[in-house]
């Protein structure tokens, strides 16, 4: 459990890993303990769940048998009252003010991007024959990856070629008739969502606390313990998806 009370194993959690790859702590007490098991980071007591089954228990109890609590240590960076910590109406009202406050941000910043890409790749036609159809696509698609994801511009035409084609289907799916069957634009269009927020879910990790024992499988969680669900060791199992690390919708 760690030499001092309050560190616990936070140290061995904080450690990076690869990219897309659950954390080597993470990784390491599976191995150890199993899917569901017991630690002391971040201050306190906590239960660590990589089980698909239980992590989708704990999110759907939340209210009845569990509640949002994260870490002291995280509330005293990111605030007392921040959105994770309030709920219902006032939970609205903070939420709305912060996107209205970052769309303006955001859109002086996308702005002033297109504006140095155009400078940039016009610099580039001098004296080149211009696909100005395939440069406004690229254009579009650097945008894109820039503004949303935070990611450089990318120039690998093979690279370019097989995001478009994934970003195409997203496309296509947004005019197509909306069935969810085998073959049909929709459907693919679904894959490509699910599989991208298989391998980066922005959310890999939440916090709750139990409020009242929990009984599952003959396993209790104590009440007043926190529980942290982990996403993505489910995410990369060789036993449940072939070559888990690959982007293949």
């Amino acid at each position: 459990m760690g030499l001092l009370p309050v560190v616990g194993e936070s140290l061995q959690y904080s450690r990076p890993s690869g990219r897309f790859l659950p954390a080597a702590f993470i990784l390491d007490r599976i191995k150890r303990y199993g899917p569901l098991f017991k630690s002391h980071i971040f201050g306190g007591p906590t239960i660590i769940s990589t089980d698909a089954k239980m992590n989708q228990l704990i999110l759907q109890k939340e209210g009845n048998l569990f509640k949002s609590s994260y870490p002291r240590l995280i509330l005293s960076i990111i605030g007392m009252h921040n959105t994770t910590e309030i709920h219902g109406d006032t939970h609205k009202v903070v939420r709305n003010v912060i996107l209205n406050a970052v769309s303006r941000i955001r859109d002086e910043k996308v702005i002033s991007y297109i504006s140095d890409e155009i400078v940039h790749r016009m610099n580039a036609w001098n004296g080149q024959i211009v696909r100005f159809q395939e440069e406004a696509t690229r254009l579009s698609f650097n945008l894109v990856i820039n503004q949303l994801m935070g990611l450089s511009n990318v120039d690998d035409a093979n690279e370019v070629e097989y995001l478009l084609e994934n970003i195409q289907m997203l496309v296509d799916g947004l005019s197509c008739v909306p069935l969810n069957l085998p073959g049909m634009t929709y459907r693919r269009c679904i894959q490509v969502v699910k599989e991208a927020l298989r391998l980066v879910n922005p959310g890999d990790i939440v916090f709750r606390e139990a409020i009242q024992d929990v009984n599952v499988d003959g396993y209790v969680i104590p009440r007043g313990w926190r529980v942290m669900p982990s996403f993505s060791p489910a995410h990369t199992d060789p036993t449940i998806y072939k070559d888990p690390l690959s982007f293949n919708p």
